[in-house]
């Protein structure tokens, strides 16, 4: 665990269960993510590459929770305001075979 991330016992017990690997995340690493939304005091960031979604309350993660690809860009579109239609799908399986001719956002 890095020293300026703390972490509740129930982020700790929630990454023992979906077998997440905390050990090299920073509290400021983790807030240049994007945010998903803003609630309860809490601010939802996303781990784009490693479909997480950060729960953080002040300088404190509060629980994480890992995602699915597709849940993650639904979260990422309701984030920045862009609907999800207009992003590739095959990218965020890192499998378009488009490149630059596809229609689509990458994300």
């Amino acid at each position: 665990m890095c020293n300026k991330a703390k972490w509740t016992p129930h982020a700790k017990e929630r990454c023992k269960e979906r077998n997440i690997t905390k050990s090299k995340i920073d509290i400021n690493l983790v807030r240049l993510f994007p945010i998903y939304t803003t609630e309860n005091g809490c601010t939802k960031y996303l781990d784009l590459k490693n479909n997480i979604l950060y729960f953080v309350r002040h300088n404190t993660i509060v629980t994480v929770v890992a995602t699915n690809p597709i849940q993650m860009l639904r979260y990422y579109a309701h984030g920045k305001g862009i609907k999800f239609n207009t992003l590739c799908r095959d990218n965020a399986f890192h499998n378009c075979s488009r490149g630059s001719n596809c229609k689509y956002i990458h994300v």
